[in-house]
Order: C-alpha cells, then structure tokens, then sequence
C-alpha cells in the first residue's frame, strides 16, 4: 500500500517481497526511468526476514525512514537484513526506526552485535519505541500549530 498526503510517501510493504512490491510499484507508475523510487517512510517487509528482501531492492527503493517491526520471534529482524540495507544505503543519511529495542531470541544482543560491527561507516540514525510506550510513532507532517 502506497499512502500519499501533501507530498510524502509512506510506502507499507507487509509481508510482500521485494519482486512482489517492485512489480506493484512498476505497475502503478511510481518508479522512475531508472527502475527506482523514493518514498519518506518505508515499512521493511515480513518484520525484517532477509527472505522477503534483497540488496538491489534497498537500492531500488529508498526511503528517508525505514520501520522494522519485528519483535525477535524467528530471528526478525534479521542481521542479514541490516546489512542489506545499510550496505545499499552506503553512507547516505536516513533512519531507521525500531519498534522493539529488545524482545524474544536474543535481540537486543544480536542487535547490539550488529551496530558493533557496522556502525563505523555507516551514516544512519537508531531510534527505538521508549518500552514504556505502546506504540511507535511516526510523524510525516509539520506538527500542528494552534
């Protein structure tokens, strides 16, 4: 699902593949001659399976803000996925927001191990649902002003 309003895009992926979404996208007329598309928040598919995902799709479909769901179950989001991404992505700015900092199998550690063994070249900000908090928020517009 491709939601648009006053110029931003956030594009909600599920639990689709990447052929599935670039398909989708080619077919709407969102990609550029170039094959590639340009959205502000992007949903990573599946809660971060690596089976869902692919470096070309990461180059394909760039977002300033990235949401990962998975809560660990399964090994989602998975370390391969995050390579992924952040090796497609290089050194460019962008986000990555996190809707769990820890939960089941060990993922705040394999997390932990991620950021230890990648963060150095990397340009792109963690941030993490507060636990406290029962949901992870994502503003696309300028706050209201009243």
């Amino acid at each position: 699902l491709m939601f648009e309003y006053r110029g931003q895009r956030f594009l909600y992926t599920s639990d689709a593949n990447d052929f599935q979404i670039l398909e989708g996208l080619h077919e709407a007329g969102y990609l550029d001659k170039e094959g590639n598309v340009r959205v502000h928040l992007l949903h990573i598919p599946h809660y971060g399976s690596d089976l869902n995902v692919s470096e070309e799709f990461f180059k394909r479909v760039k977002a300033d803000e990235y949401i990962i769901t998975g809560d660990g179950k399964f090994k989602n989001p998975e370390t391969t996925t995050l390579e992924m991404l952040t090796t497609a992505r290089g050194s460019e700015d962008y986000k990555l927001q996190f809707a769990h900092r820890v939960g089941r199998e060990d993922l705040g550690i394999r997390l932990d191990q991620f950021w230890e063994s990648s963060l150095g070249s990397r340009s792109y900000r963690r941030i993490f649902r507060p636990p406290d908090e029962q949901s992870l928020i994502v503003n696309l517009l300028d706050p209201v002003r009243y």
